[in-house]
């Protein structure tokens, strides 16, 4: 009776944290539009995790931590996605942030989440918890739409519905596995609540197709003003630069008349900028996600100011096959067999992302050893997080 008790006082907590949590971000980001939060509330903010500060009853510190399932090959892992990290403004500098952050990091630890990430307002609040950037967007803009023309007539393009989120998914998981080592799960249920997120602006999420042939998709939003096409995925066949201007003309007869587009394409046009940040949370879970051509044991020395169990020496035995990761037990330095690779554990997760080549991680650091054993571990090819809130 206790426990049902309990359970009952949780969901109406959890209710209200809902409830108020909007009026704080209605209040903190009056950009956003109505019928986005409208979406947010509906899809989403019933099925998070929130960490929340009241004073005297009333809400006045917040951080949704958004679920998603991530491919790291043929392995999956939970995640969660920091969105509305948002204090009142008279609450602000108080230690709010930074308390909900840890408290996170100790519930994220505990669920043996191998990694968090979001997207920044400002990247120098993250920098002191560990976040590194781990994933650039790809961007162009289209000065002047109306000047592409379809010249072959090869594509054609319709807005995609509920018989194709099937089909969508598969090809999107095909072509960014091609590209990248980590990226969000494809399901047709990530498509509905994609085409809802879209709409909720303006936008959708279309199709293309060569014949029967399903070749490309995007989504997008936007206004008159401004058309952004959040993420574009092509077959590898339609690549080249050829079919690529054949793609970006169909797209352009696809979208409303506006006086800019912005496209963001998943990493076959554009320039790139620094978009997502993330930190390493369970580093054993993590570091399970990789593997070596040839079986090697390295002595991995981490720092980590703000989770314990993950400052410390490791044994990191890699192979083709499984990852074993231990924690070796602190000893006197005459003990102490020599660390072969070792620095903070957010350079730690931007040299093995794939992000940043370990020479250009400051904070990291091989012995001779270390650095042919680094040769031969497998690191991943690339992330993909286009997630955006």
């Amino acid at each position: 009776m206790k426990q049902s008790y309990e359970r009952y006082e949780k969901s109406l907590a959890q209710k209200r944290d809902i409830r108020d949590s909007r009026a704080l971000w209605e209040e903190v980001f009056a950009e956003d539009s109505k019928e986005f939060l409208d979406y947010y509330y509906c899809w989403i903010a019933p099925h998070n995790k929130m960490e929340t500060r009241r004073h005297a009853g009333d809400l006045v510190s917040m951080i949704h931590w958004n679920p998603y399932i991530l491919k790291n090959g043929n392995m999956l892992w939970k995640s969660y996605y920091l969105v509305a990290v948002a204090t009142k403004k008279e609450f602000r500098h108080r230690g709010y942030m930074a308390g909900q952050l840890r408290d996170g990091f100790r519930r994220f630890y505990r669920e043996e989440i191998p990694f968090l990430f979001l997207m920044p307002a400002n990247k120098d609040i993250y920098l002191p918890f560990d976040f590194r950037f781990i994933y650039d967007k790809t961007e162009v803009e289209l000065l002047s739409p109306a000047d592409w023309t379809c010249r072959k007539g090869e594509l054609t393009g319709k807005r995609a519905g509920e018989t194709d989120y099937g089909q969508l998914a598969e090809f999107q998981e095909r072509q960014l596995s091609r590209r990248y080592g980590i990226f969000t799960r494809r399901t047709e249920e990530y498509l509905r609540r994609m085409q809802a997120e879209c709409e909720s602006e303006g936008g959708a999420l279309e199709c293309m197709y060569e014949g029967e042939r399903l070749v490309g998709c995007f989504s997008w939003w936007g206004s008159e003003e401004e058309i952004e096409v959040r993420e574009w995925i092509m077959d590898e066949t339609w690549e080249d630069l050829e079919h690529r201007n054949e793609a970006m003309a169909l797209l352009c007869r696809m979208l409303p008349e506006c006086q800019k587009v912005k496209v963001a394409a998943s990493g076959w046009m554009g320039e790139k900028r620094p978009a997502i940040m993330g930190r390493i949370i369970h580093l054993p879970s993590f570091l399970q996600g990789f593997h070596s051509k040839t079986p090697i044991s390295v002595r991995l020395q981490v720092e980590d100011s703000f989770i314990p169990e993950n400052h410390g020496t490791f044994l990191w035995n890699l192979g083709p096959g499984e990852t074993e990761v231990v924690k070796l037990p602190e000893t006197s330095m005459a003990e102490m067999e020599p660390t072969e690779i070792g620095g903070e554990i957010g350079d730690l997760f931007q040299w093995l992302s794939g992000y940043l080549p370990a020479e250009c991680c400051s904070q990291l650091w091989m012995t001779e050893s270390g650095k042919k054993k680094a040769q031969e571990i497998e690191i991943l090819s690339g992330v993909f997080l286009n997630e955006i809130v």
